[in-house]
């Protein structure tokens, strides 16, 4: 998940008292983003309820890869060189609905009725809500087909929720100020070092998500590979990005400064982390024998 760092602007944290153990920062890093796999598990098995109720779902691939980010979620950044060949940019997908929506859109106005009643049960469905640690809750259905592969997946739509509203809980840390500090500090080294494998940024760009439309095109679906000089581009941008420090200065800058948060959760982040290890565990089986 990305979101913009001008939009953070009034999020702020306090000073970490002391450094993050390395266990502690891989459970934040793993919990940033939901991994692809689960996520198409959790529709192999929504899809399979929905099939019992009478709706034959098409098969999606829009699965395939997550979106690139670093932790502090700064979009433009990606995650790692080899994660960055496989994705390329988000710029040259189209955009589009996910199967299960996109199915549901065509139905008419009976058949519609009774889709939604099987995907998230009726009006009256029992609701699971969780108090996130910022404060506030967030409620989902118990019921239906969505809650069904939802529950295949995580074990429950409870720990669902709290695992995929995580990523917010760290963008709630961040001090958006400090972050464009460390891009703007790195941006003349990564410009450089992109002009040199002849990728050349325009004075107002900050990544080269821009130019990869330009010179690709908007021309492939969710789940579909880049063209291969897309590829080349994006591995490439992610090796620049690394090498001008960009990723690891904004992933440590969270730690420093969202570290006395981190810490104080402990407990909570990585009884989460495996939890979600237990759900890719899941994922797994489901698709191996979906």
């Amino acid at each position: 998940m990305c979101i913009l760092v001008s939009a953070l602007s009034s999020c702020s944290a306090p000073k970490a008292e002391g450094p993050v153990p390395d266990r502690l920062q891989r459970s934040v890093v793993a919990l940033a983003q939901t991994p692809s796999e689960v996520t198409e598990a959790e529709f192999i098995a929504t899809r399979s309820c929905l099939l019992r109720a009478g709706f034959d779902i098409p098969y999606g691939s829009d699965f395939a890869h997550n979106p690139t980010s670093s932790i502090a979620g700064v979009p433009g950044l990606f995650a790692s060189a080899s994660a960055a060949r496989v994705s390329g940019y988000g710029t040259t997908i189209r955009e589009s609905d996910d199967p299960i929506s996109a199915f549901g859109k065509h139905l008419d106005s009976a058949d519609s009725t009774r889709f939604a009643i099987a995907l998230h049960g009726a009006s009256d469905a029992r609701q699971v809500s969780v108090t996130l640690m910022r404060g506030g809750t967030v409620s989902r259905s118990a019921e239906g087909c969505a809650a069904e592969g939802t529950t295949a997946v995580y074990g429950s739509v409870e720990t669902a929720l709290r695992l995929e509203n995580f990523a917010n809980e760290i963008y709630a840390q961040l001090e958006p100020s400090a972050i464009a500090r460390v891009l703007k500090r790195d941006l003349p080294s990564y410009r450089s070092c992109m002009a040199t494998s002849g990728y050349v940024l325009g004075p107002e760009e900050t990544n080269a998500s821009k130019q990869a439309r330009e010179r690709f095109g908007v021309y492939r679906d969710p789940g579909d590979p880049p063209k291969p000089a897309e590829a080349v581009m994006a591995e490439t941008d992610a090796k620049c990005q690394h090498e001008s420090g960009m990723t690891s200065d904004t992933n440590s800058l969270f730690f420093r400064t969202a570290g006395h948060w981190v810490i104080a959760h402990e407990g909570q982040i990585i009884a989460w982390r495996d939890d979600l290890s237990t759900a890719q565990k899941q994922a797994k089986n489901i698709i191996d024998n979906g």
